[in-house]
């Protein structure tokens, strides 16, 4: 039987507080079959070794009533006289944080489990964050149950989400997101605590204090922030902020866009 057990037509993603396996034994996969009926359409993206029914987070695509949607379950060992009851859940990764209320099912196949189950946005910035951060935790009513490695699933994340936003239009030979535009809440989550080494060599951090410093032979230290939209920067003496149109591909790389079309591109340090 199955770990994780998801309802037909909704996107699962299972988190198990089951004991893992060594560190090394386990990774990140997505795995994609695409039929012409997009009910039939199989979306996976999975953490875990090379057992499929005991990996530790699994992530399934499906068609709801509204469209395309993710129904999370959790599963973790919460007293069964719980069930039926709804909890508090928390998940970060990087800069982001989704909290919100999970019912507690029925145990799962494992005595002392129990499933909490919720919904998880496709437009959430969890999804951005998981593509550019180390580790993702999670947990249930202020505990923190897991700590999981995001080493490994770079594009994997966003073309997860992508490519079941827009599961009817999919193709077998579809795939890849291309560059988009990030509003400002993904702005926010993909640049705070993280640093970028562009194309020309230059290495920029940017701190959540709105700091940022930029080494490119010489090191300066300015401001960022996030305003109508965009990305903007001042670098003192100078008074005056700079604004650019921020895109991300997907995986691991940005490019700013000033306001003459003049594109910079940096890529996530390790």
């Amino acid at each position: 039987m199955s770990f994780c057990r998801v309802a037909p037509f909704v996107v699962g993603l299972c988190l198990g507080a089951l004991p893992a396996p060594a560190e090394e034994d386990f990774g990140w996969a997505y795995t994609r079959s695409v039929d012409p009926d997009p009910s039939e359409t199989r979306l996976t993206l999975i953490y875990g070794g090379t057992d499929p029914d005991a990996a530790q987070i699994i992530a399934r695509c499906g068609i709801g009533a509204g469209g395309p949607y993710t129904g999370v379950q959790l599963t973790t060992d919460l007293d069964e006289a719980s069930i039926g009851t709804i909890v508090s859940y928390e998940i970060s990764a990087g800069a982001a944080n989704l909290t919100g209320a999970a019912t507690v099912l029925a145990p799962g196949h494992k005595d002392g489990l129990v499933r909490l189950a919720f919904r998880l946005d496709l437009e959430s910035p969890i999804w951005l964050a998981l593509s550019i951060s180390r580790r993702l935790e999670y947990g249930y009513s202020g505990e923190t149950l897991e700590t999981v490695s995001l080493d490994g699933i770079g594009r994997m994340a966003m073309q997860f989400r992508d490519e079941c936003a827009m599961i009817g239009e999919l193709t077998e030979a579809g795939g890849g997101t291309g560059w988009v535009r990030l509003e400002e809440s993904e702005i926010t989550t993909l640049l705070t605590g993280h640093d970028l080494i562009y194309d020309t060599g230059a290495f920029q951090q940017f701190l959540p204090s709105g700091r940022t410093f930029y080494r490119a032979g010489e090191a300066s230290w300015g401001y960022w922030r996030v305003e109508a939209g965009r990305y903007c920067s001042q670098w003192p003496p100078g008074e005056g902020w700079d604004c650019y149109d921020l895109e991300h591909d997907g995986a691991a790389s940005l490019r700013f866009i000033d306001d003459w079309g003049h594109i910079s591109v940096g890529r996530f340090a390790e």
